[in-house]
């Protein structure tokens, strides 16, 4: 089967931040990571801890690996690989995703490997295979699974409001 990516692409782009934060929350999990937390949750936010949307920790063997992640809605600039690089070496964070609805271009990713740092990307066409081979958020014939996106994005409010009175505490 080959896999129309375009309809995913544009849902992922249409639909709000924290949706997406959510379906790469389950999807992450469900590619072994053994911990997975958002911290940013709303369009504008600062995020908490750096400049970074979710922390991710898993095991290679005995030694755990530390991730961070961050999503950009825009096309992926120099500037966000510049950013994130300080995020890492702020968080001591082993590596990064940059994840991003929109393709990356062959500039940017060429910029890449100027970085000590590793930092990958999950863009475009890569985002939608990556959520199709883990079964999150898309049917088995490749369409997006709007039912789940919109249950996603009616929970958000709820999910909101309890982050919200969690940092109160």
């Amino acid at each position: 089967m080959c896999l129309n990516t375009q309809p995913m692409t544009e849902a992922l782009q249409n639909y709000p931040l924290h949706v997406v934060l959510l379906l790469l929350e389950k999807a992450f999990s469900k590619s072994g990571y053994g911990y997975v937390e958002i911290r940013r949750r709303n369009p504008g936010e600062k995020a908490r801890d750096g400049g970074h949307d979710m922390l991710m920790l898993g095991s290679l063997g005995e030694s755990e690996t530390r991730v961070v992640v961050k999503v950009v809605r825009d096309s992926l600039r120099q500037r966000h690989a510049d950013e994130f690089s300080g995020v890492i070496q702020r968080t001591k964070a082993d590596f990064g995703f940059l994840i991003c609805p929109k393709k990356a271009s062959f500039k940017f990713l060429e910029s890449l490997r100027t970085y000590g740092q590793r930092i990958d990307t999950l863009a475009g066409n890569d985002l939608v295979v990556f959520l199709y081979a883990l079964g999150v958020g898309m049917r088995k014939n490749g369409e997006p699974d709007y039912a789940y996106l919109e249950t996603l994005a009616e929970r958000v409010p709820f999910v909101d409001h309890f982050m919200k009175v969690m940092r109160r505490i």
